[in-house]
């Protein structure tokens, strides 16, 4: 699949992710206004809506995009998990909504969102001790004052290292130059 199809494919799944929250808004809407919040449509059509978002956001990129294409087993039941904590998630969401007295289901959301992660990264084959090797990675910084007599210490080395060979260069011809110059080091 080329670079284009993908940006297709991904703007194609952002349409739909807005137009199913935009669904959702619109089912708020025309409860409130027709007064029926209390009615058995709201739960239901919560639900159903948080499910096609559900679904929009992570089943069909994997089906559309072939996310699964070389990812080994484990990969693929880690995304596996992270679809199920996603639903759990908006589960709890939809609890929130629909019983606005408890913060239970708000709880849920959070957590889902928190705990999910760690199964995303594993999907895509990042995991914490690659990030900690990257930071371990990192050259130490150090100061110009600190750096300067580091310098100045190469330098001199490497002047009396080119003294050396041109000492020994001048006496010598130019093969067994060569010749000593390649056993020295």
């Amino acid at each position: 699949m080329t670079e284009e199809q993908q940006k297709k494919i991904k703007n194609r799944l952002t349409l739909l992710t807005v137009g199913v929250i935009a669904l959702l808004a619109v089912l708020l809407i025309v409860l409130v206004a027709t007064k029926r919040m209390s009615t058995i449509w709201f739960p239901i059509g919560a639900g159903v809506i948080l499910g096609l978002y559900w679904v929009v956001v992570d089943i069909l990129p994997v089906a559309w995009l072939r996310l699964f294409e070389g990812k080994t087993w484990e990969q693929k039941r880690s995304y596996c998990v992270y679809a199920l904590i996603d639903a759990v998630g908006l589960g709890g969401l939809l609890y929130f909504i629909m019983s606005m007295s408890s913060i239970t289901g708000a709880l849920i959301y959070v957590a889902s969102v928190l705990f999910k992660r760690r199964f995303h990264d594993e999907f895509l084959g990042v995991s914490e001790s690659d990030e900690e090797s990257d930071e371990e990675a990192e050259p130490e910084q150090i100061s110009e004052a600190e750096a300067e007599p580091m310098l100045q210490d190469q330098a001199a080395a490497g002047a009396a290292e080119a003294e050396e060979i041109s000492e020994s260069a001048e006496g010598a011809e130019p093969e067994e130059t060569a010749k000593e110059q390649m056993t020295e080091e």
